[in-house]
């Protein structure tokens, strides 16, 4: 199986999304409007207020300007510019996860390399309307997960994102549950164009996606104008990039964009404090395998959503990891970027922390011995230690 969740519908929902209308300003909702329209008594008179619908409207825009800029001949929010990213290659290829609340259970592989851009030649889909995401250079990088979550939900998706951007070109996700689809996201520059196939019968369940006959397709996009040089990413490109952005380093950040339920959100990453933790798992590379079981130095990244239309929460949006919503902080391996564990709150589970079992590195690390185990990892100089 391969991972990702839908970037803009709940999984096997029916209801296809369609463009979202534009939101009027922001903070003047029909009743404000109705009621700053509505006649009323001012010192015994009855003034109008259309004859004062210039005032009106100027106040009105005065209320939008608050929440941001208004996108000119849109009557939408224009968000701000984001900053460009800077994205380098990881120094793994392989993560497995697993989480464990109650008497449940999930776990997830997450692979990636590196691909020649004609790798994706015959491979990317040419939706009907849009601009259509490309690659920018001679190299794309490929995600692949596979997920195992309860009660028989498995899941497969493969990633393919620009790596100079973070940028999600294509993506393709398979489900297989009681209400078993697969999903083809195409990403364009304003939103995602996706195909839907699922068996049209009992019958047809049990055959290969590519047989299944009942079909569809539907567009999403972006209430709100994309900024400008921002790009759309894959919800289960998140992990990837906050290890390639090396998010490890004090003081970094990273600005990433996803579309979730029909909102465009705007995700911050923020490197914050150092701290140590106790973690067991397995690393290897090639020629050679440890188990860590130590003290280990990691930087807490903070990430944090939020929606750039006025209509939407961030305490809510879907993250699609695991079926995080609102919130991650995610451990980051001090010196290698390497993600070992993930916490945030899961729908219908709450509070969920997924933990690091195994890394495939891609190179030995340093001073091991070929066949051999991994040296303990260097001292952290004094003025980095973090405060227990």
């Amino acid at each position: 199986m391969r991972c990702s969740a839908n970037p803009g519908s709940p999984d096997g929902a029916e209801e296809w999304t369609r463009a979202g209308t534009a939101p009027g300003p922001v903070g003047a909702s029909p009743h404000a409007l109705a009621a700053a329209l509505r006649p009323r008594r001012v010192r015994g008179r009855t003034v109008n207020a259309r004859r004062g619908l210039a005032a009106t409207a100027a106040a009105l825009l005065a209320v939008a300007l608050t929440g941001g800029l208004v996108a000119s001949g849109t009557g939408r929010a224009a968000a701000a510019p984001v900053p460009a990213p800077t994205f380098a290659p990881v120094s793994w290829s392989e993560l497995r996860f697993s989480a464990h609340k109650f008497f449940l259970s999930a776990s997830t592989a997450l692979r990636v390399r590196r691909l020649p851009a004609s790798a994706l030649d015959g491979l990317l889909r040419l939706p009907p309307r849009g601009v259509p995401v490309a690659p920018s250079g001679a190299e794309v990088v490929e995600l692949e997960c596979d997920t195992a979550l309860p009660f028989g939900r498995d899941e497969s998706v493969s990633v393919w994102l620009d790596p100079a951007s973070g940028a999600a070109i294509q993506a393709e996700k398979t489900m297989r549950a009681r209400a078993p689809y697969r999903k083809l996201f195409r990403y364009m520059t304003d939103g995602i164009y996706t195909w839907r196939t699922s068996p049209a019968d009992v019958g047809e369940s049990g055959l290969a996606p590519e047989r299944w006959t009942r079909r569809g397709e539907s567009v999403e996009r972006s209430p709100v104008p994309v900024p400008a040089g921002a790009a759309i990413t894959d919800p289960y490109a998140l992990v990837y990039l906050a290890s390639a952005a090396g998010l490890d380093r004090p003081a970094s950040q990273l600005s990433l964009l996803i579309l979730s339920n029909r909102h465009l959100v705007q995700l911050t990453f923020r490197a914050a404090e150092l701290t140590q933790r106790r973690l067991s798992f397995v690393a290897s590379w090639p020629g050679g395998e440890t188990r860590r079981d130590a003290d280990l130095t990691l930087r807490r990244v903070l990430v944090t959503a939020r929606p750039l239309d006025a209509s939407a929460s961030g305490a809510d949006v879907d993250l699609g990891f695991l079926g995080m919503r609102g919130s991650l902080t995610i451990l980051l391996e001090a010196g290698t970027s390497v993600p070992v564990e993930i916490s945030g709150r899961a729908e219908h589970i709450g509070a969920l922390t997924v933990r690091l079992d195994r890394v495939a590195l891609v190179a030995p690390p340093s001073g091991a011995v070929p066949g051999g185990s991994q040296p303990a990892p260097s001292p952290v100089p004094e003025a980095a230690k973090p405060r227990r």
